[in-house]
């Protein structure tokens, strides 16, 4: 039985979709050394959720929601 070590990325959240990119191929790279064939990222990593993050960001969200 062979053994495959599986890594796990545990990557700040990123500033732009390049940016996201750009961590993700360096935790692949630093993975690889350390003997992993298998790296896990986070759920939508890249892009993210960029709408929702603008939508906050800009208040355009706020402007559309009401309190009970």
């Amino acid at each position: 039985m062979s053994t495959v070590r599986i890594a796990l990325a545990n990557i700040r959240y990123a500033a732009t979709p390049d940016e996201s990119v750009a961590l993700a191929q360096a935790a692949v790279e630093e993975a690889s050394v350390e003997g992993a064939l298998i790296v896990c990222f986070p759920e939508c990593y890249v892009p993210g959720y960029r709408a929702l993050d603008t939508a906050v960001a800009t208040g355009w969200l706020a402007t559309r929601c009401t309190t009970m």
